[in-house]
């Protein structure tokens, strides 16, 4: 017993690249913490998995994000907005090209 509560005690994070020594106590906390271990997008649709530590990058450049910020397709305008508003946005853009009558 005393030797899982031993503060002297040290273990490897299991985590890939982490590789960090933490007495073994504080093992469950770190392992449930520690900035590589590995995460699910929480987007639906995506399904991802990637370490922690990539959480803003993924969320960033992810497809199935709503809130990622994207640019309006059409030439010559600058908008940028969250995906999920960009339907809206290109219908009633001042860019959107237009069939001459």
């Amino acid at each position: 017993a005393h030797m899982l509560s031993c503060w002297s005690r040290v273990s490897m994070c299991l985590h890939a690249g982490c590789g960090q020594h933490v007495p073994v106590p504080s093992l469950r906390d770190h392992m449930s913490t520690c900035p590589f271990r590995l995460v699910t997008c929480v987007h639906w649709g995506c399904g991802e998995e990637f370490q922690e530590r990539d959480r803003v990058a993924h969320k960033e450049r992810c497809t199935h994000n709503p809130y990622r910020v994207v640019p309006c397709h059409f030439e010559g305008c600058q908008m940028k907005g969250k995906a999920k508003d960009l339907q809206g946005h290109m219908l009633a853009c001042e860019f959107r090209p237009v069939p001459c009558p």
